[in-house]
């Protein structure tokens, strides 16, 4: 939930989450503190809403998983798999080679609202 860009567990559920609310790491657990113990640590999350995405929310969720959906093709091919053009990206000067996972949510909004 409160990865950062270009990392392993940034996904489009990390996007929408931070778009909708301001994430905060309380404190890590360790797997002893569950029975039975996963093989995992989890972690202790404060949501606070702060919703910047209002009645787009869903069409804003679909464009995000359109595009992860393509995680390891370019911006450009995973924008032309999802049915959008990649011309949407000139006006924001995002470079088409770039891979979706390395843009950060606010620019992913930025990218579905030139879509629309």
């Amino acid at each position: 939930l409160a990865a950062s860009p270009a990392t392993d567990a940034y996904g489009p559920l990390t996007v929408i989450v931070q778009m909708l609310a301001e994430v905060e790491i309380l404190r890590t657990l360790p797997p002893q503190a569950f029975w039975p113990p996963p093989k995992i640590a989890s972690s202790l999350v404060r949501l606070r809403r702060r919703d910047q995405l209002g009645p787009s929310a869903r069409p804003f969720a679909r464009f995000v998983h359109s595009l992860f959906a393509s995680r390891r093709k370019t911006l450009r091919k995973a924008l032309v798999q999802a049915g959008f053009d990649p011309a949407i990206l000139q006006p924001l000067q995002i470079n088409p080679q770039l891979r979706p996972e390395v843009l950060t949510p606010q620019t992913l909004l930025a990218l579905f609202r030139q879509s629309e």
